[in-house]
């Protein structure tokens, strides 16, 4: 027997091997993308956070000189809650149910050299593949916060 007899013998017998590996494969190729989706998503989510509050914490350090009394970063019109809003856009907002949270010592008192700090979070669902594999990645809470001083 020929060697060209042989292997088309060989080959005659891997014929459903190629179904079950792609059977194997495939799911596996399908979560992977999913998860880079996932995390892809995430981190679009963690960014636009990370800006907004450096444009909050920017809009509540600044003030007219000289600086008035009895101003303060919580008393300012639009507040900072309203700036960071504003930037992220109504829907981004409803979406992911955005809280802000303007805090620290410059606050409430607006003394030039104090911190003004603002804290965005958001809630992030992951609904693909990481969502329904991982129980504990289902809901998260993505947030990011700026400190900037008031001069």
């Amino acid at each position: 027997m020929g060697v060209f007899a042989r292997l088309s013998r060989f080959r005659r017998r891997d014929t459903g091997v190629i179904t079950l590996e792609m059977a194997l494969v495939v799911p596996l190729f399908v979560i992977f993308v999913l998860g880079v989706i996932e995390f892809g998503h995430l981190w679009y989510v963690k960014h636009n956070l990370t800006i907004a509050s450096r444009e909050g914490a920017r809009y509540g350090t600044q003030h007219p000189w000289p600086k008035p009394t009895g101003w303060t970063p919580a008393t300012l019109n639009p507040s900072i809650r309203e700036v960071v809003e504003g930037y992220l856009g109504s829907d981004f907002v409803a979406y992911y149910g955005v809280q802000v949270i303007p805090q620290g010592s410059g606050c409430s008192t607006g003394n030039t050299g104090e911190d003004v700090t603002v804290v965005v979070t958001a809630n992030q669902n992951l609904s693909f593949a990481l969502g329904y594999l991982v129980p504990g990645l289902k809901n998260l809470t993505v947030g990011a916060a700026t400190t900037m001083r008031i001069e």
